[in-house]
């Protein structure tokens, strides 16, 4: 299959050399499946009605499900068996119900099961290595250090370019660029930029139309459970310290 956008934000977030996530688990899961949906929208495997008083911006009348919700498309389902599951629990969902059922609040550990298969697509195809080490000498863990640092390093550079406005950004990599910005990675992996300008560059990457009002309005509304997704974590450890 093609590589999922989803795939290379995982990318993204693994270092080089360590092979541990640059975020934290709590962001990164929930940005996964956003990512995921993203991809589905970019790709014409999901379409999203307009709000009630928007113009419509799709041909197909009428529309099978509510307003602002995914609906299916005449498209071919993916042929991930875990994507195309994915992509039928969210038709009929707004994007941050979609996150939020499928994934985030509940028992399934689809974000979980999408992260581990993302993984074992980066081994198969030969952009990172799976190795075990013990930390502190003890705890054994899985890490994923680059085997072919290529093709991440290829990304970096094209979010570089969209970051700074340097060159016109492609539908896909603006996508990749928002989100990487939703999980506040962009600092980590542009540590030569200014951060504030980073989140600013994120937030319009988020809120302009530049891929239509579907891919606007999904990368507006996963921004939002990925945060409270984020902060959740922080105010169960703060209020139990």
């Amino acid at each position: 299959m093609d590589r999922p956008l989803a795939a290379d934000l995982l990318l993204l977030t693994l270092d080089e050399d360590k092979g541990t996530t640059l975020v934290d688990s709590s962001s990164l899961g929930p940005a996964l499946l956003g990512a995921t949906l993203v991809g589905f929208v970019l790709d014409g495997t999901l379409g999203l009605t307009p709000e009630k008083g928007e113009i419509q911006d799709a041909p197909a009348q009428p529309y099978p499900v509510g307003p602002g919700r995914f609906y299916r498309t005449s498209a071919p389902p993916p042929e991930d068996a875990l994507l195309a599951r994915i992509a039928e629990d969210a038709a009929g969902k707004k994007p941050k119900d979609a996150i939020t059922s499928i994934g985030v609040y509940t028992f399934s550990d689809t974000t979980g099961k999408l992260r581990g298969h993302l993984t074992a697509w980066l081994v198969a195809e030969g952009l990172v290595q799976e190795s075990s080490q013990r930390m502190l000498g003890l705890f054994p863990r899985t890490v994923h250090p680059a085997r072919d640092p290529r093709t991440r390093r290829a990304l970096l550079g094209d979010l570089r370019a969209v970051y700074q406005g340097s060159n016109p950004a492609t539908p896909r990599t603006a996508a990749l660029a928002a989100v990487v910005g939703a999980i506040d990675a962009a600092p980590r992996l542009f540590p030569d930029l200014d951060k504030r300008a980073l989140k600013g560059r994120a937030k319009q990457l988020r809120e302009t139309q530049w891929a239509g009002r579907a891919v606007a309005k999904t990368l507006e509304e996963i921004t939002t459970v990925i945060i409270a997704a984020a902060v959740v974590p922080t105010i169960v450890v703060t209020s139990g310290s």
